[in-house]
């Protein structure tokens, strides 16, 4: 055992104790002198009558004995078989479990005070230090400690497993209501009567518990290891504190609190903790990026039993992957499973964006519409709690906020026509935060549903603002463009937006788009020379487009290459869209034909071209 820190040791002792020390004047008080080596605290005692030095240490939950000093018992009658209870678990500073055999003392006697029926553990090392630990410490009754010197408080007997009880019960309906620091204290006060670690250990767990419910995570961490420390085997610590240790963001930790759980209450332990403990695994692999072994323990936890943590965990780690098919699915899965969830709000959103990612508009827009739905089924609740004390409530209550104004925005952007995504438009465009988020594309659709709507003003304005917020952007530039009615001014900003060519990457639109809409504004103003340059760059860059042959066909036309123009007008009848250029197409190929004496075919290609 290393050395002990006095300061360190004294602190950790009135955590423990916290308040029994108190000076009780109406009973004797008792000074029991310790030997000090180091920083280590060392005093006489007696165990069954026999002689034996111990390591006073107040972190120890038990009193310990070595293997070597329980065999001497056993031998010499300090010890009989029906003292030995059966064999315990431990977890060690560095997190191990070790087995240790539990016994029950029938005195241990510090300072002329004798104490009955302490429990102890028996290491099973034959040089483990001797410790007077809690379970001999808590029934000396009231202490202090001054330098070297442990003062006992002798005279009434604080333990009463009926008033612990009584304590036990009141802790717990306090922290029922919520009123966490109240059960703190009630259960500190139980922990003074309570003897059975049953009891110790889940007195522990409840003030783990409220600590966690008043956000200080580190707190709940440490009394669920005190719990544990009573009793290895209590199943709701042990979870609580694999619980407590992921939200801690302590991953590592809380996969080895998970993967001990799931190991030492295997079979014993009821199927809902169970399947839960593998799925919060699932959780903590994924965090750590194990996302075989993340997939794996969630698979495993539903096989236990399906639930919705599990089904929603696959979601998240689908979603990671980017496999955005089976994310949906399991999204669904989970959000059915329990479709009352105030946290639906934010899985319907999360299925929204998976159904989006893998191409279905429909179901986004639908899964965008429920996320709203729910958000107003339970909207007084959540804009109450936004004013929460509780930290993790409010943020919570803000974020469904969030969503179900995020929601709109996609819904504008899943939209099956151009009335329904301006109406989504609308409700959300004068809401700074989530305007915000709006990028070129938003912009760009506003507009095109505006002028397809016939509000040609409304369209020239939201792209006039869009370029002002994004002024080197091209797919705005590019939309731009298209509104311009100015041959000249068309010209201008297409030689511009070319200029990026280079430099960024559009989504809207292509770069040989750009070079066939620079070749027809020159061909609109009978510059057909200058056009015929950037036709043929589109040509080159794009050359399965039919109105880029369409384009350059009709300017061969117009400076008289005849020959060029039906090569340029097969070349677009033949394209896949080449359908919708089919009338233009014929007649100036048929005029050509005309042109160059093949009046046969000329005349042909022209009335294909009346035909349409």
């Amino acid at each position: 055992m290393g050395k002990i820190d006095f300061t360190k040791l004294i602190i950790l002792f009135l955590i423990m104790v916290g308040g029994i020390f108190s000076p009780q004047n109406s009973y004797a008080q008792i000074t029991v002198e310790m030997e000090q080596q180091g920083g280590i605290f060392y005093l006489q005692g007696k165990v069954n009558g026999l002689p034996l030095k111990f390591i006073f240490d107040t972190g120890a939950s038990n009193v310990s004995l070595s293997l070597a000093e329980a065999l001497f018992m056993l031998k010499n009658g300090y010890l009989e078989q029906n003292d030995i209870k059966g064999v315990s678990y431990a977890q060690i500073a560095n997190g191990d479990i070790v087995e240790n055999t539990e016994v029950l003392l029938k005195s241990i006697e510090i300072g002329g005070i004798t104490i009955s029926n302490v429990k102890a553990l028996i290491s099973h090392n034959l040089s483990a230090p001797l410790l007077l630990g809690q379970s001999a410490i808590q029934k000396l009754g009231p202490i202090q400690l001054d330098k070297n010197k442990l003062i006992i408080q002798n005279g009434k007997n604080f333990k009463s497993e009926k008033t612990g009880k009584e304590l036990y019960q009141k802790a717990f309906q306090l922290a029922e209501s919520g009123q966490y620091a109240s059960s703190i204290s009630t259960s500190e006060e139980a922990l003074k009567y309570a003897t059975d670690t049953n009891i110790k250990a889940y007195l522990y767990d409840n003030i783990a518990f409220c600590y966690r419910r008043m956000n200080n995570l580190d707190k709940a961490i440490d009394y669920a290891n005190l719990a544990l420390g009573e009793n290895l085997m209590a199943i709701q610590p042990a979870y609580n504190l694999g619980v407590f240790l992921f939200e801690a963001k302590r991953y590592e930790e809380a996969k080895k609190a998970f993967i001990n759980f799931v190991s030492r209450h295997k079979n014993i332990v009821e199927k809902d903790y169970e399947a839960a403990a593998y799925a919060y695994l699932g959780d903590t692999q994924r965090q750590l990026g194990e996302i075989k072994n993340a997939e794996d323990s969630y698979r495993h936890s539903l096989q236990i039993k399906q639930h919705a943590q599990a089904y929603l965990g696959l979601g998240d780690l689908f979603f990671q992957k980017q496999d955005f098919l089976q994310a949906a699915d399991n999204y669904k899965k989970g959000i059915e499973f329990e479709p009352n969830r105030l946290s639906n709000i934010d899985r319907y959103y999360t299925l929204g964006l998976s159904y989006f990612f893998a191409g279905n508009r429909d179901e986004a827009y639908s899964s965008f519409k429920s996320c709203q739905r729910a958000f107003s089924a339970n909207k007084e609740m959540i804009l109450n709690a936004i004013d929460s004390n509780e930290d993790d409530i409010k943020n919570d209550a803000a974020k469904f906020v969030q969503r179900a104004m995020m929601s709109d925005l996609w819904m504008a952007r899943t939209a099956s026509n151009p009335s329904v995504a301006l109406t989504h438009y609308n409700a959300i465009v004068n809401i700074p935060p989530v305007k915000s988020e709006f990028n070129p594309r938003d912009y760009i659709m506003m507009a095109n549903a505006y002028e397809m709507l016939g509000h040609k003003d409304k369209s020239d304005e939201t792209i006039e603002e869009a370029l002002n917020l994004f002024p080197e952007n091209v797919d705005i530039m590019f939309a731009k463009s298209l509104s311009i009615a100015d041959d000249v001014t068309r010209i201008d900003l297409l030689k511009k937006l070319l200029s990026f060519e280079y430099k960024s990457k559009p989504e809207i639109f292509d770069w040989g788009t750009v070079y066939n809409n620079l070749a027809w504004a020159y061909c609109c103003l009978k510059r057909y020379n200058e056009g015929i340059i950037y036709a043929e760059q589109a040509i080159i860059r794009n050359p399965e487009h039919g109105y880029s042959w369409e384009t350059i066909g009709e300017l061969y036309f117009n400076i008289g290459n005849y020959l060029k123009c039906i090569e340029s007008m097969t070349k677009c009848l033949e394209c896949e869209d080449g359908i919708n250029y089919q009338k233009d197409a014929f007649t100036f190929r048929g005029n050509s034909y005309i042109k160059i004496g093949k009046k046969k075919e000329g005349k042909k290609d022209l009335e294909s071209a009346n035909a349409l």
